[in-house]
């Protein structure tokens, strides 16, 4: 998959046999992965940058419910905006849906599910995470051009003042020359 071999995805799942079978998938698209067991693991591995997608699961062991998932989702797109998020439960219903993307996750897919419909799902979204990258470089761009513009305007106009300055001096150092000159003629 094209869109994966500049991508790093990071898998958060306590299931090591299902985590496994993702980055194996992931490996054969070309994808560089990272994995983690655990909240506290992707932590680590997410503050050492290079992580444009994560892969997580939403309850954890210990919790009876999906509130760490969420939680987790709602950190992560607080503290790396520009990293997508998926979501791969088995938590099928509804509301956990929502509030999963609601938390701010790109996408929800049900365990079980085929690793063609995963795969379609994460090129679609490097995919629109490279075309987000590109025009916000863009958008850099044109600020920094209409920057260098503004830049180049106000010097122009302060040029202008100047040479406006030296042609005024130099009249009124003409205008003292040329009096200079006819009191000397007239002596």
């Amino acid at each position: 998959m094209k869109e994966c071999e500049q991508h790093k995805i990071l898998i958060i799942d306590d299931d090591r046999e299902f985590t496994g079978l993702l980055a194996k998938n992931f490996e054969k698209l070309e994808c560089e992965v990272v994995v983690a067991n655990s909240i506290a693991e992707a932590r680590i591995i997410l503050a050492q940058d290079g992580v444009t997608l994560v892969a997580l699961d939403l309850k954890f062991p210990g919790d009876d419910k999906i509130l760490s998932g969420l939680l987790y989702i709602k950190e992560v797109k607080t503290l790396y905006p520009k990293i997508g998020i998926i979501v791969l439960t088995g938590n099928s219903t509804q509301q956990a849906a929502i509030a999963a993307l609601n938390s701010g996750a790109d996408a929800f897919i049900v365990k079980p599910f085929s690793m063609q419909e995963l795969n379609a799902l994460i090129e679609d979204l490097l995919s629109k995470n490279n075309e987000k990258e590109f025009y916000d470089a863009l958008e850099r761009t044109y600020f920094r051009i209409g920057r260098a513009y503004k830049i180049t305007l106000d010097a122009l106009d302060d040029a202008s003042k100047a040479a406006q300055e030296i042609i005024e001096h130099g009249k009124a150092n003409g205008v003292i020359i040329d009096a200079y000159i006819k009191e000397r003629n007239a002596v």
